[in-house]
């Protein structure tokens, strides 16, 4: 006599295979979001890079002290700066005093830190380092 029914094996299987499918299925946005939000970060990056190089070149070939300032809710690719900050580069071209900045987007916060002298910009999310990159 043939049982029309499901043993418990399968029909665990099956409940698992439907969880592990429910789960890819609802945390696919959240991966994606982040997967697009990794390749934005060395476009701002670049633009931080870029206005530190600007400076430096111009501190060198004047022989004079420029500084770069960075403004609360000034938008960097599509990060927005939290709070005001401004670094100075001496007439060598090196960074006289490092400083952090945290940019926010979608409530999640990154910080920025520059070494002075070294100009070395590190970003980190929380504990987790994300990129270095060398400024000067």
């Amino acid at each position: 006599m043939k049982r029309s029914g499901l043993t418990l094996v399968e029909l665990m299987l099956c409940m698992s295979l439907v969880a592990c499918f429910s789960l890819a299925v609802i945390g696919f946005p959240q991966i994606a979001q982040r997967i697009s939000e990794t390749k934005e970060i060395p476009f701002a990056m670049l633009t931080i890079h870029h206005q530190f190089q600007n400076a430096r070149y111009e501190a060198i070939n004047a022989l004079q002290r420029r500084s770069v300032l960075f403004r609360r809710n000034q938008q960097i690719t599509q990060f927005k700066i939290d709070s005001s900050i401004s670094f100075h580069i001496a007439p060598t071209g090196s960074i006289q005093l490092g400083g952090s900045i945290t940019m926010k987007k979608n409530n999640v916060r990154y910080r920025v830190t520059i070494q002075p002298v070294t100009g070395k910009i590190g970003l980190q999310l929380g504990q987790r380092v994300i990129r270095f990159a060398d400024l000067l």
